[in-house]
């Protein structure tokens, strides 16, 4: 069977075998997983669900692997089954917004992440990327408050400086966008992103900032 040959490559590498015990194949999978080794892990967290289906956060397990390893459509209809089982899921729910995103469905994306709020709202990465799939749906007063509130839980947010300056701009406030602009450099001197905004606003006639 599949868990036996991954027990197997388990022994064979130091890894402890764990039998039909659900959350020790997990666990195994976890490690598997920070090794690189998705495959294994995939069999692990497989096995592990198959003893125990009620595990949300071991299927939520199973369903990140193909997205590890560029199954995209596999990776969310996994997502999608585990919330089907367990809508509250909040990792399922962002997973699936992350990979929306990149497919730009920002619509349902919003819709993850602000789901997955609902259980976590002091999460400050998941409100940056809400506030940035509203940005993208033209709803810039709504992503400037999702935004301002990402930053107010963690002022390191350098992507969520910017996506704040542009829906200050797309709320007709240029000057405003300023101040967050100027900040994102600072924080982060490599990001090139940053550097270009800051120039291109340095550049603009005083009317026009």
């Amino acid at each position: 069977m599949p868990g036996d040959r991954a027990a197997a490559a388990g022994r064979g590498r130091g890894l402890a075998v764990p039998g039909p015990n659900a959350g020790a194949r997990n666990c195994l999978g976890l490690a598997l997983l920070a090794r690189e080794r998705d495959e294994e892990a995939r069999e692990q967290f497989a096995e592990a669900v198959r003893f125990r289906p009620e595990f949300a956060d071991t299927r939520a397990n199973l369903a990140g692997v193909p997205f590890r390893q560029g199954k995209m459509d596999a990776g969310i209809e996994q997502c999608r089954e585990v919330l089907r089982n367990h809508p509250r899921h909040v990792r399922a729910h962002t997973d699936l917004g992350l990979v929306l995103m990149q497919r730009e469905d920002f619509q349902e994306a919003a819709m993850h992440f602000a789901a997955s709020l609902a259980k976590r709202p002091d999460h400050a990465p998941t409100r940056a990327r809400l506030g940035a799939a509203l940005l993208h749906l033209d709803r810039p007063p709504e992503a400037r408050g999702e935004l301002e509130r990402a930053l107010a839980l963690d002022p390191s947010l350098v992507s969520a400086r910017i996506d704040l300056a542009l829906a200050l701009a797309g709320e007709g406030r240029p000057e405003d966008a300023a101040l967050p602009l100027s900040e994102a450099p600072r924080r982060d001197p490599g990001n090139a992103t940053a550097r270009n905004y800051v120039e291109i606003l340095s550049a603009a006639p005083p009317g026009a900032r």
